[in-house]
């Protein structure tokens, strides 16, 4: 009896920590705009327009409008904004759901959305002055520049930076556009 006891409880203590999923996000490169989904395993998925609302691989793939898709795990969502999305698409997206990290390859979001994310990773490819940083850190938001073809990891709805080492932050002497070296 005790046993059987012991292994229900192991096999609770497991279930949980399998629910989790570990996925990827591959940026499309330049002249692309699709979005894809990589689990673990090696599975992939298109955001494409064949997606509105899907269930896959413990996560729900939802058209939130023109490139615009939501990736949902448990409570956790990720917001992928592609080129050329509607900036009101995106304040519906973002006003009523809790978004965890966007991955926005569009242009910049204006304050009136960024007011909206509460504690949030933003993950651009558009360059931003130092004017945008200060809005950022306004509605404390933390933003990672990424590059096109990047592969993006998330766990548990959280982004997981890629590189192993020291972040140092740099600014052009020219510019002053700011940027961050990993060392």
């Amino acid at each position: 009896m005790k046993k059987k006891i012991s292994a229900i409880l192991i096999l609770f203590m497991i279930i949980p920590v399998s629910l989790f999923a570990e996925y990827s996000i591959l940026v499309p490169r330049p002249g692309d705009n699709t979005f894809i989904v990589a689990d673990k395993d090696g599975d992939t998925m298109p955001l494409d327009d064949y997606i509105y609302y899907k269930s896959w691989h413990n996560l729900l793939l939802q058209n939130m409008g023109d490139n615009i898709y939501m990736i949902t795990e448990d409570d956790d969502n990720v917001l992928v904004i592609g080129e050329n999305a509607s900036p009101r698409d995106v304040e519906s997206a973002a006003r009523f759901n809790d978004i965890s990290t966007i991955i926005n390859i569009g242009q910049l979001l204006p304050e009136d959305i960024i007011e909206d994310l509460d504690d949030c990773d933003m993950l651009m490819t558009s360059r931003y002055d130092k004017l945008y940083e200060v809005l950022l850190e306004r509605y404390d938001l933390d933003a990672y520049t990424i590059r096109r073809g990047d592969r993006i990891m998330i766990d548990d709805g959280e982004y997981v930076p890629s590189h192993e080492g020291k972040e140092v932050y740099v600014s052009c002497p020219h510019c002053g556009h700011s940027f961050r070296i990993y060392i």
